[in-house]
């Protein structure tokens, strides 16, 4: 798309700071997320808590100088083949910028720097009912992973924010 540019986060910025709450916000009101708002407190932590993460990677998407999407990576390794990995935590394109391929290139411009970082691949999860992403993804190069495995969580104490 004419005018879109990507850019990685830099959370010492806090213009970069303030946009990511803000996307990360539209993102979990979707009902293919939490579907409610970021509590109000939780924001100052979370970006702490970020600038702590040393595998935190982030980035933007601008149409014309408007922040439009938001990834949230975490860059690992994988200890079978020792290399890193990317992991793509949250990618959310706001609705009315979807379908304008801003999420393509948002992942290819992820592609590149995972690549320059000599990741062996770049991961990351979609609800089963979210076709859109899905869609997405397979145009992207995604597929699903084919494994006797199954994600599992285990929840601790909620912690005070």
């Amino acid at each position: 798309m004419t005018g879109t540019k990507v850019l990685q986060i830099d959370l010492t910025n806090a213009s970069h700071c303030d946009h990511l709450v803000k996307l990360l916000n539209v993102y979990m009101e979707d009902e293919m997320a939490v579907g409610e708002p970021m509590p109000g407190h939780l924001a100052p932590t979370l970006i702490k808590r970020l600038k702590k993460h040393s595998g935190y990677r982030g980035f933007f998407a601008l149409v014309e100088d408007q922040y439009v999407a938001l990834a949230n990576c975490i860059l690992n390794v994988d200890t079978c083949d020792k290399k890193p990995v990317l992991n793509i935590h949250d990618f959310i394109v706001l609705p009315e910028f979807r379908e304008r391929g801003i999420g393509l290139l948002l992942i290819d411009k992820i592609s590149d720097y995972a690549a320059s970082r000599e990741c062996t691949k770049i991961t990351l999860d979609v609800r089963g009912d979210n076709i859109k992403a899905q869609n997405l993804y397979k145009k992207a190069g995604f597929s699903k992973v084919d494994s006797p495995g199954l994600f599992w969580e285990k929840k601790l104490r909620k912690l005070n924010y």
